[in-house]
């Protein structure tokens, strides 16, 4: 089982930073909180975890319990500005769009987008 301490280690080696780098961002002193942190002696409280999360995009509880959030997407402003225009194109039009999408997966063999995600 994977550790509260061995998934900090591993976020923060994924983004190649040191102990010293990521108490910084943390808000720390010095690299001994996060050595202890990684080594499971001591556990970040709660301010120390939103800074971490946030920098690394993941979820507080991800970081505690290791559970990844099922289901839940962040979409870009670009995303939702094509979701819009999508919407604001008469039915003709999203049909088309549709159509078009689906050529252009066959084009690369591979499901870009499915109509349920567009719904």
């Amino acid at each position: 089982m994977q550790t509260m301490g061995k998934r900090i280690k591993l976020l923060r080696n994924d983004r190649h930073l040191t102990q010293e780098e990521l108490a910084k961002i943390a808000g720390l002193k010095d690299r001994s909180s996060i050595a202890n942190w990684e080594a499971d002696r001591v556990t970040p409280d709660y301010e120390q975890l939103q800074k971490v999360a946030k920098f690394f995009d993941v979820t507080i509880d991800y970081i505690i319990n290791g559970k990844k959030e099922v289901g839940v997407t962040v979409f870009t402003q670009d995303d939702v500005d094509l979701v819009k225009r999508f919407h604001a194109l008469p039915i003709v039009g999203q049909h088309m769009m549709l159509n078009t999408l689906e050529n252009l997966e066959q084009m690369f063999n591979e499901p870009l987008v499915t109509k349920e995600d567009l719904a």
